[in-house]
């Protein structure tokens, strides 16, 4: 026992070092697995939204996993770290018990693999990093050694015996989707090692998969029953094999290895030890077989878009235990040149760990957080509207708002998902990123999300954008609905220390639906303006930043213009939308003047009212031509039934800045 700790001690210490210098980053998604745990453990089932069922993940067991906790009252958060901290650890265990130490020169193999583990930028990043890698990991190595267990026996094993050794991957199987992939090699040497036993060889390896089989189709039946599909949304929204895909899977690919190149002298060392010893042949294949065969999926489905190629971790794990057979072999000639390899090992994984641009970047960046922040306030003020928000990123925002939501990009909704690539998205793609693919990210229906009318529109991640990014947003421009129904309000959020220790300001373009649940209120003889528009801007045209007008042609004025209003707006808009309790406030900071634009009202006598009465504003009313009309003291009388802008102004000694809650009409009889 003190040797195991032993040989688990390098990863706990390299682990924990290693985990506090990333710390605190948290992927996005995450907190997608968070909301369908969140909804199951509030009764409302294994949905995004409430009362709208659909399968927008491929990681059933690590949802159920972190529900767990979640039902005793743990943080979601919390509960996806401490759960992925406890999986690689228990994963490091069952590595070392693979080939457990009796003496002092086994300690350097047995503590190959799960110092690998700890090291490896892959891994290291999603240790924490709150999706179901560590379980991926935590149940390929128990399905790994459960297989040897059977290989080991010399007369063949028993259909009870390999039923049981599969649990293992039937948990694999729930645990990922993509998880029966794992059963092909170990099931196929199972048959060759007791290949001589004629048709009775087939025993074993269908043993070991009907457990998975099992798994799978119960797996299927619930899918059937509570989603009507026979696969998962994200399937339907990331399955597309084609030479777009195969070029950015071979990309992804070279840039994983090149992640884990420190460990792979020790791997293919130990494939070539392992294949030419007769007694571990068998081990190696069972071993190394499963890298080809992820890395052919991975490449066919273009890989992945997180950072530190989240799909790549089980390959980390089959290279760490290739790694060990060398390691072994050292070690019974030269035990000082095992340890001498693996610390040089080891050593060049946390160098390519801490200099890895993408992973420090994210988390300095602090986005998940971010948007984390902004689903709490978006919660807070519109806690009774209950608004529909459509949003880019599907993570952070509606987990901490639990408002419903519009997933544009797609993972969560089954529209989008079946919806087609379009040309201009692939153009998008290589022009702007130099791409030819992003998994997961090219799909859109503009038409279809401004079908759903959403009250509130939030492109990208916080603080979000003015113009959208990805192709619901594009094809929404194109939407007559788009320019008439919605105005873009300046959310002003207050300062918030992230856990990253960054100290955030931020203020946050966002669409509003004029005539919406977080928009202009109307009852018999009433008009009520809320303080989220009274300072928005109205996009006049469609900027389609694809398709800008040539120089010379006759839509290249307007357009212009429209950018420079959009700029100027942007950098300083005079109004701003100060969220509070159940609330939105206006709050005037410029002494340019704020306005509302293309708000109906009917023909008629009204009185204008501020709320707070005392205000030190002024309110103009201008008709369509941009002309002001003449009140009659607070009273206005419209001929004309039509569209008027509000304008809004600090009076000219009023100390700046001044906060409105709403503005109304009332109709004088």
């Amino acid at each position: 026992m003190a040797l195991v700790a032993l040989a688990l001690l390098p990863a706990v210490a390299i682990g924990v070092a290693l985990q506090v210098w990333l710390w605190p980053l948290f992927a996005e998604d995450a907190f997608i697995v968070l909301r369908y745990s969140a909804n199951l453990v509030a009764g409302n089932g294994l949905c995004w939204n409430v009362g709208d069922p659909v399968e927008g993940y491929s990681n059933l067991l690590w949802i159920l996993a972190c529900a767990a906790p979640m039902a005793l009252g743990i943080d979601g958060e919390l509960a996806a770290r401490g759960l992925g901290a406890l999986c690689m650890l228990a994963a490091g265990l069952v590595i070392v018990r693979l080939r457990p130490p009796r003496a002092i020169r086994d300690v350097p193999a047995a503590a190959t693999g799960p110092a690998v583990l700890a090291a490896a930028s892959t891994t290291v990043t999603w240790t924490l990093g709150g999706l179901e890698g560590p379980l991926v990991v935590l149940l390929l190595a128990l399905a790994l050694s459960s297989t040897l267990r059977l290989c080991r026996d010399a007369d063949r094993p028993t259909f009870g015996a390999a039923a049981r050794a599969g649990i293992p991957f039937a948990l694999l199987c729930l645990a990922r989707s993509d998880g029966p992939l794992w059963l092909a090699v170990p099931c196929a040497v199972l048959w060759f090692r007791y290949r001589r036993a004629g048709l009775a060889a087939f025993a074993a390896p269908i043993g070991l998969a009907l457990p998975a089989v099992v798994a799978v189709l119960g797996h299927l039946a619930f899918r059937l029953a509570y989603y009507g599909e026979w696969l998962p949304n994200t399937a339907y929204l990331k399955a597309q094999v084609s030479w777009r895909t195969w070029t950015e899977g071979a990309t992804y690919l070279a840039g994983a290895f090149e992640a884990a190149r420190g460990i792979l002298p020790l791997a293919v060392g130990g494939l070539v030890v392992g294949l030419a010893m007769r007694k571990r042949a068998v081990r190696t294949w069972l071993v190394a077989g499963g890298v080809p065969l992820w890395c052919l999926y991975m490449a066919a489905i273009g890989g992945d878009y997180f950072p530190s190629f989240r799909l790549f971790v089980p390959v980390v794990l089959l290279l760490a235990l290739l790694a060990a057979e060398l390691v072994d072999q050292l070690a019974l000639r030269r035990p000082w040149l095992a340890t001498g390899a693996l610390a040089l090992t080891i050593a060049a994984l946390v160098y390519d760990t801490v200099t890895d641009p993408m992973t420090r970047s994210l988390r300095d960046s602090g986005v998940e957080w971010k948007n984390l922040e902004l689903g709490r306030v978006l919660g807070r003020a519109f806690r009774s509207a209950q608004p529909l928000v459509a949003v880019d990123a599907a993570g952070g925002m509606p987990y901490a708002s639990e408002l419903p939501h519009v997933d544009m990009l797609g993972f969560n909704d089954a529209t989008i998902a079946r919806t087609p690539i379009q040309p201009f998205v692939y153009a998008a793609v290589e022009q702007i990123l130099h791409r030819y693919y992003v998994p997961g990210h090219m799909k859109g229906n503009g038409t279809y999300v401004l079908d759903r009318r959403p009250d509130l529109v939030l492109f990208c991640s916080a603080p979000c954008t003015l113009v959208p990014m990805f192709a619901s947003g594009y094809e929404m421009e194109d939407d007559p609905r788009w320019l008439a129904e919605y105005r873009c309000a300046m959310l002003s959020l207050p300062p918030v220390v992230l856990p990253n220790g960054l100290r955030e300001t931020m203020r946050v373009p966002t669409w509003v639906r004029l005539e919406g649940r977080a928009g202009i209120r109307r009852a018999e003889g009433l008009v009520e303006l809320p303080g989220v528009l009274l300072g928005s801007y109205r996009q006049p045209c469609p900027f389609r930043m694809m398709d800008i007008p040539a120089e010379g042609t006759p839509e290249r004025g307007p357009f212009e213009r429209a950018i420079r209003e959009q700029l100027a707006w942007l950098a300083a808009p005079p109004i701003l939308a100060v969220p509070g309790d159940d609330t939105v406030h206006a709050e005037i900071v410029g002494r340019e003047p704020g306005r509302c634009r293309g708000v109906r009202i009917e023909a008629g006598r009204w009185l204008l009212e501020i709320e707070p009465s005392d205000a030190a504003v002024e309110v103009r009313l201008l008709d369509a031509a941009g002309v002001p009309l003449d009140p009659n003291g607070a009273e206005f009388r419209i001929a004309n039934s039509g569209e008027f802008d509000f304008e809004f102004q600090a009076t000219e000694h009023a100390k700046l800045p001044v906060r409105l809650d709403a503005a109304r009409f009332r109709r004088v009889p």
